[in-house]
């Protein structure tokens, strides 16, 4: 059982801001949507900007490149995929994949959107939504992943820090990216990196219909949530 010092540190901890009143409107509608091809998505807008002083030492047996058609291939066959045809979608719409190897075997992988955010980007106009129209120095990033074998190693740290320096080469300047606030790892993981939270965003798909909504910038009980979370001092 619970002690009472840990109930009340759970009742006092901030929560998340409550979505307006048409995403609860429409959360709703998804919800009481016939069967078919639904969804509702919360998310946290994250953003960082990237200085000219980003620098990070690769350790020796590691190597990062943007991926080829050979890349994409083996992510599209490896036991792993989520779909068997995204990654190249994900090319055909125009983003970028990096590449981490081990050896020269390929280890994780990194998205990148150049001209706009994508939410369940790849796979296919049910699924995707496209928001966020980005400008010539910004970038969107999602989709990190480390195969199994190779967790627990801290790649997903070096990771971010390879990305961050590959998108200051190709002259980016600010960064975004979504988050699932029950996805907590990565989430305190951007934090650290510097990333600070922009606003809340709510997703809807019913059929062919979708949308996005987003929550005000600067919301007071976003940024006391986040803090709780991960203390503005353990940040860069």
């Amino acid at each position: 059982m619970e002690t009472e010092s840990r109930i009340r540190s759970r009742i006092s901890r901030p929560c998340l801001p409550r979505p307006g009143l048409l995403a609860w409107i429409l959360s709703t509608a998804v919800r009481l949507a016939p069967t078919g091809w639904k969804f509702y998505n919360r998310s946290i807008m994250l953003r960082k900007t990237i200085s000219d002083n980003v620098s990070v030492v690769v350790p020796d047996d590691f190597q990062y490149a943007w991926a080829g058609a050979k890349e994409i291939r083996f992510m599209d066959a490896h036991p792993e995929a989520t779909s068997s045809t995204a990654y190249e979608r994900r090319i055909q719409r125009g983003d970028s994949c990096l590449c981490l190897k081990k050896d020269g075997e390929l280890v994780g992988y990194h998205w990148i959107a150049w001209r706009s955010g994508c939410l369940y980007c790849g796979f296919g106009a049910k699924q995707e939504i496209v928001f966020l129209p980005l400008r010539q120095n910004q970038a969107f990033t999602y989709d990190l992943y480390v195969y199994e074998a190779y967790r627990g190693r801290g790649l997903g740290t070096l990771f971010r820090k390879i990305m961050l320096e590959a998108l200051r080469r190709k002259g980016i300047k600010e960064v975004f990216t979504l988050i699932d606030p029950e996805n907590q790892v990565p989430l305190r993981l951007n934090l650290r990196f510097g990333y600070e939270p922009l606003c809340m965003v709510y997703s809807f798909r019913i059929r062919q219909w979708s949308t996005m909504l987003f929550g005000p910038r600067d919301d007071k009980r976003l940024k006391e949530w986040i803090e709780a979370l991960e203390p503005s001092t353990q940040r860069q």
